[in-house]
């Protein structure tokens, strides 16, 4: 249906990416019963789906802009190729991505993060760092989302994270969550 036809896959493509921008906002609306704002022409696709989250605020918009480039600019992830092997059989776009989003879940990768805020959950307090990561090493549990197998040494989009942290430092020592993170790191 795509195959030499890239001006139909180009827009089936801008398509599906607001259809995923929309259902990410619509769940996340869901899950914390607030109301659904609908996207406004004009937008980038970030800052609509900020807005369809109820986020208007401009320096989350810029600073996630930042973060997305870091996660772009990161070799070929295990969603990425996922993508790229089902679009390689001529599938539809929607189908590409949802490989990409089933492949993204797993707890080896994207889903990390997930586990990773339930432990910062768990934890609660700064304070009790020391034994969770005493755990650890006795392996009584798993510290999922810190570090890549990429890198052996340190990621080299950290130091670009911490000046944005900096940068935005009142709301980070705000949030109980990235207190704890900033703990274990």
């Amino acid at each position: 249906m795509f195959h030499g036809h890239l001006e139909v896959a180009d827009q089936a493509l801008l398509r599906t990416l607001g259809y995923l921008a929309s259902t990410i906002a619509l769940i996340y609306c869901h899950k914390r019963d607030k109301a659904f704002t609908y996207p406004e022409t004009g937008r980038s696709l970030l800052g609509n789906l900020l807005l369809m989250m109820g986020m208007t605020d401009p320096k989350v918009e810029k600073c996630l802009n930042k973060l997305w480039i870091l996660y772009a600019d990161h070799e070929m992830t295990n969603s990425t190729a996922a993508v790229l092997h089902a679009a390689s059989t001529l599938t539809d776009p929607v189908s590409a991505a949802i490989s990409g989003m089933v492949s993204a879940y797993g707890p080896l990768h994207g889903g990390a993060i997930e586990l990773a805020y339930d432990a910062f959950r768990q934890i609660e307090t700064p304070e009790k760092v020391p034994f969770f990561i005493e755990g650890i090493k006795k392996k009584k549990a798993r510290l999922f989302g810190y570090g890549h197998r990429v890198y052996k040494t340190r990621d080299p989009r950290a130091a670009l994270i911490e000046e944005l942290m900096e940068e935005h430092r009142e709301a980070v020592d705000a949030n109980p969550l990235l207190r704890v993170a900033m703990a274990i790191d």
